[in-house]
């Protein structure tokens, strides 16, 4: 690596404002080592041996150097802190004792009057050499020491005290005892070997240490080391100088003098960077931080004394000001702003005195930006001795936090769209309501309103009406409670109103609850104007009474829904009140869903199977009929399960397995020539036929069988029409690509027109068994069956009709043109080795 390159690392790592001072204090190195060199090298001058008047430039020197020794001194001391690294006060009580050494050096010199003893080169170079020896120890110290502060504040008068007893030893040993040590100047001859080989040895310790600083500050220091390090280096040149001179006049002692006064200067720069220059910088640096924070603050910030006097301000923003600066300084709180915003802010002051801060209270004042809210937060100022108490009050406005807390508690306790409670708040207030029926002794109600057919309106008109319908549902409803009522909006179509007050006779209170829930009823049921179209629906209302808090409020709610529950059962568009044996039934039907999730899995599902027939009694499929085989409950009704799988989702899972079981039996009865003609029917749920995977699920089920697709019917409901016909129709030409058959069932009892059935790729139409059963009795029953039966012909479709229990009903079906039939006539639904039994009896072929 190249020396240039060495020196650009090296400055790298120099903090950036130590850079250029470095740099500086390098080629001031070099310049005073520059004239070392030459000074050594080049021949002396003439004149210069021997300088006369050298003794007032001497002392001049001496003086100087003794004046700079002491301000290090005072620097160090007076600046000190219990955070000032320890090294500081070293140097400064060092050199305290290099000038006293100093001062005696300089009143020992010859030709000076005596001082104690008499002056003699001896004399003076002795005491020279113990001013140099304590300054170059006590830097080789700060460059090897840890640069902390002392641990106690004593260790500084310690030291001090060690330093004056050092120097008086000195003085004592080299005043009286001199004899006990080495000659260091000999007259004639000049410096002796000894004082010399000193000189050396204070030189290299000065340039040791001068290496161990650049060393140290190859790394970030907590100050700037440069000053040091120079003041090393410029000390080792001036003892290299008193290595040289003949005589104490020459030249190389009045460089060695001018060398050390600048090496003590570099030192004193050091420090007085150090102690009072960077303090000072960061001061400014603080200073300035603490201005630009406060331009950067919105808040107002007042000085206020503890009267609630204004002394001082300072606003970012002068609109917030509730008056010009000149109306409000040297006036009281009370004078400039309402009462009760005085009184909160003289509450703040007072808090702040007694506890040292007060934070958070909030006043509302008038500004020119409008009413707005402030948040203050007060400090007291330090107090000075004899003033009284000052306090900072800062006033933030708060206006706009404000309003966001409203929103989010407004999005926490109300519904979006309604703006009415929502469950939390709900909770809230029917535990309100319990303690006041405690109280008051006053029978309360729930009422959980439920619109019908809600879904139908929210998917074939859209969810913007369906929105719309619902906000005027929740202002119908407030319109109808009284003031200390509530209305609740808890799901998408389910509302909770809370009465109260309703009387302190149960038979009272039920009667009153009844009244409101007829008002409701009437009110939900008129007609909706919603974006120029006429809209109608109806509530299914439960009531439940409650008194005190004899249930929990979960239970009051579930009451309400099992009473709505009921009146949705009973026909929709009914009010119910609940009783025990309707939770009863709710609890029933409960336990019986937790069963249905694992029956599948316990093997406890099974398919049965009823023949269909044509006009001969010859087999033409059948009918795969899901049943539920409880081991405790026995035979669960299809009717109570599977609208309960439709409900709760299983109907999927349920739905797959119907189908594999289907067409593994299937696969079975095409290997026996007595049942391969068969065709089996499987009914397909709407929430299973709209699976995106429907199709591929039949596709699998149908490749892993290897049944022939075209012996496969699937019956959908006339109901799954009403929605998403573009879709239905597409899945369905899908799955007649495959082969797969599709009827109708319970053609008659929905609502779509006769364009949606000419579209459906369908096979197959099956007249319902509500038309069948009074067919010979009931003449609308038989005209409908007719037109049924005519209209397939028309189509192109195939029609069977099930239901058939009697002979007559399959003769009138024979004569109208139907000639497939499906019944109790023939079979009720079998298990699977009682349908092929069934299958061999004479008369079925």
């Amino acid at each position: 690596m190249t020396p240039l390159l060495s020196e650009q690392k090296y400055f790298a790592k120099l903090p950036v404002s130590q850079q250029l001072e470095m740099r500086n204090i390098l080629v001031i190195l070099a310049l005073l080592a520059a004239g070392m060199v030459l000074a050594w090298a080049l021949p002396p001058l003439p004149g210069v041996q021997g300088i006369a008047g050298y003794l007032p430039l001497h002392t001049l020197l001496e003086t100087i150097a003794i004046v700079i020794a002491m301000l290090v001194f005072a620097v160090g001391w007076n600046a000190y802190s219990e955070k000032m690294p320890g090294y500081i006060v070293l140097l400064a009580c060092a050199f305290f004792g290099v000038g006293l050494l100093d001062f005696t050096h300089q009143m020992s010199y010859a030709g000076m009057p005596d001082f104690i003893t008499q002056g003699s080169p001896q004399k003076s170079i002795s005491f020279w050499l113990a001013a140099r020896t304590l300054a170059t120890l006590a830097l080789f110290a700060v460059a090897v020491m840890h640069w902390r502060p002392f641990a106690s504040a004593k260790t500084r008068y310690i030291l001090l005290a060690s330093v004056i007893a050092i120097v008086a030893a000195t003085h004592w040993l080299l005043l009286f005892h001199d004899d006990l040590l080495p000659p260091v100047f000999i007259p004639d001859k000049g410096l002796t070997p000894f004082k010399v080989y000193y000189e050396y040895i204070l030189i290299a310790l000065n340039l040791l240490a001068a290496l161990l600083l650049w060393l140290r500050m190859r790394k970030p220091q907590p100050f700037n080391a440069s000053g040091l390090f120079a003041a090393l280096c410029v000390m080792a040149m001036s003892e290299f100088f008193f290595t040289l001179y003949a005589v104490t006049t020459d030249i190389f002692n009045v460089l060695g003098h001018i060398y050390k006064a600048i090496s003590y200067l570099f030192l004193y720069q050091a420090l007085f960077v150090a102690t009072v220059k960077s303090p000072y910088k960061l001061l400014k640096a603080s200073q300035n931080q603490l201005q630009a924070t406060l331009d950067a603050l919105p808040d107002l910030m007042f000085e206020l004394d503890i009267d609630g006097r204004y002394v001082d301000y300072r606003a970012a923003n002068s609109d917030l000001l509730a008056m010009p600066a000149q109306e409000f300084l040297g006036k009281e709180l009370h004078e400039v702003m309402p009462a009760e915003a005085a009184e909160i802010c003289m509450s703040a002051l007072q808090e702040a005195h007694q506890h040292g801060h007060s934070q958070g209270k909030q006043i509302q004042l008038f500004v020119p930006q409008g009413m707005r809210w402030f948040e203050l937060s007060v400090s007291p100022k330090p107090e000075e001795a004899g003033q009284p108490p000052h306090f900072i009050m800062l006033s933030r406005d708060v206006t706009e936090r404000k309003a966001a807390d409203a929103q989010i508690h407004t999005l926490a306790y109300y519904d979006a769209l309604t703006g009415l409670p929502n469950r939390r708040l709900l909770a809230d207030r029917l535990q309100q309501a319990f303690l006041s029926s405690a109280r008051n002794e006053q029978n309360g109600a729930v009422l959980f309103v439920d619109l019908d057919q809600f879904k139908k309106i929210n998917e074939t008109k859209g969810y913007e009406i369906g929105n719309l319908l619902l906000t005027e549902v929740g202002m119908r409803l407030s319109a109808k409670v009284r003031t200390g009522d509530t209305v609740a909006r808890i799901g998408s179509d389910e509302f909770i109103v809370v009465l109260e007050t309703l009387g302190t006779h149960a038979n009272e209170a039920a009667a009153q609850a009844g009244w409101f829930a007829d008002e409701i009823q009437i009110a939900l049921s008129l007609p909706y104007q919603l974006q120029g179209n006429t809209h109608h629906i109806t509530p299914s209302i439960g009531i439940a009474l409650f008194n005190g808090q004899q249930d929990s409020l979960d239970n009051l709610l579930k009451h309400a829904e099992v009473a709505m529950q009921q009146a949705k059962i009973s026909g929709r568009n009914a009010i119910r009140f609940h009783d025990q044996t309707m939770q009863a039934a709710l609890e029933v039907r409960a336990e019986l869903e937790n069963e249905l999730r694992v029956a599948l899995g316990k093997n406890q599902l099974q398919l049965y199977y009823q023949i269909q027939v044509d006009s001969l009694n010859r087999p033409q499929g059948a009918e795969s009929l899901l049943r539920w085989i409880h081991p405790e409950r026995g035979m669960i009704s299809p009717a109570q399960f599977i609208p309960m799988a439709e409900e709760t989702g299983m109907i999927l899972p349920i739905g797959l397995w119907v189908l594999q079981t289907a067409c593994a039996q299937l696969r079975e009865w095409q290997k026996n020539p007595l049942t391969r003609d068969l065709v089996m029917a499987v009914n397909v749920s709407a929430k299973q036929f709209h699976q995106a995977d429907f199709v591929s699920q039949v596709q699998r089920v149908l490749m892993e069988s290897g049944v022939k697709p075209y012996m496969l019917k699937l019956e959908l409901t006339e109901s799954m029409m009403l929605e998403k016909m573009d879709d239905i129709i597409a899945r369905m030409r899908e799955l007649k690509l495959l082969g797969v058959q599709f009827s109708m069932d319970d053609f008659g009892t929905g609502y779509s027109s006769l364009l949606h059935i000419k579209r459906l790729p369908l096979d197959q139409l099956k007249i319902d068994q509500s038309f069948v059963r009074d067919i010979n009795e009931d003449a609308n029953d038989a005209a409908i069956v007719k037109a049924i039966i005519a209209m397939s012909d028309a189509l192109g479709l195939s029609v069977i009709a099930e239901g058939v229990e009697t002979q007559a009903q399959r003769e009138f079906l024979e004569k109208s043109g139907c000639h497939a039939f499906q019944g109790y006539l023939f079979s009720k639904p079998v298990p699977l080795e009682q349908f092929e039994k069934l299958l061999a009896l004479p008369h079925l072929v």
